[in-house]
């Protein structure tokens, strides 16, 4: 019996693989648009970025970076590029939005 199986019918199922599982087969994943496994357990759950909202004004910039434990620069795009960096880096990735 599959890991699924196993687990949500407990023993009510015939011996399968997960290949040959008919409930797996029937489950869609809205990430990759794949069948076959659930959202949850989707291989693609580290690649899609998840959102990091910072307030677009000079004051809140500087704030985040404040925050983050890096000094802030002098001009605006060398602050962004610092944003980008600190999205970059963090787990899961993380998508810069600047809200106005």
């Amino acid at each position: 019996m599959c890991e699924s199986c196993a687990y949500v019918c407990r023993g009510l199922t015939a011996p399968h693989t997960s290949l040959e599982c008919q409930w797996r087969r029937g489950l869609r994943c809205y990430r990759c648009f794949c069948a076959g496994h659930a959202p949850s357990s989707c291989p693609l759950l580290d690649a899609v970025p998840q959102k990091l909202v910072v307030v677009a004004t000079e004051a809140g910039i500087k704030a985040f970076l404040l925050t983050q434990g890096m000094k802030p620069l002098s001009t605006r795009d060398g602050n962004i590029q610092r944003l980008k960096d600190i999205a970059n880096t963090m787990k899961p990735l993380r998508l810069l939005v600047l809200q106005e």
